[in-house]
């Protein structure tokens, strides 16, 4: 085999193990990507849980509330509100 044709195929198939090992990395960083976009969500969720139980144990616990589901309501106005601001 000519040299130049030897070595220019030892070069394609360095190459190709390079591209190889890219295409390795962006599967490992798309699941990276994909694991903390996940921990943002449930640190989202985690937030909003914290901001209805907050509403409703407020208004719950206060004198002038004569039925539960007022502070069901409350607190469920108060999450909607608290998603329109975040």
């Amino acid at each position: 085999m000519d040299p130049v044709i030897e070595h220019l195929s030892d070069e394609v198939l360095k190459l190709a193990e390079r591209i190889a090992e890219l295409e390795i990395l962006v599967l490992k960083l798309s699941d990276a990507t994909a694991n903390a976009v996940d921990s943002i969500k449930r640190g989202q969720r985690i937030s909003r849980q914290v901001v209805w139980f907050e509403a409703w144990r407020t208004l719950a616990s206060s004198n002038n509330t004569l039925q539960k589901n007022d502070a069901i309501k409350w607190a469920d106005d108060c999450l909607k509100e608290f998603d329109a601001k975040f």
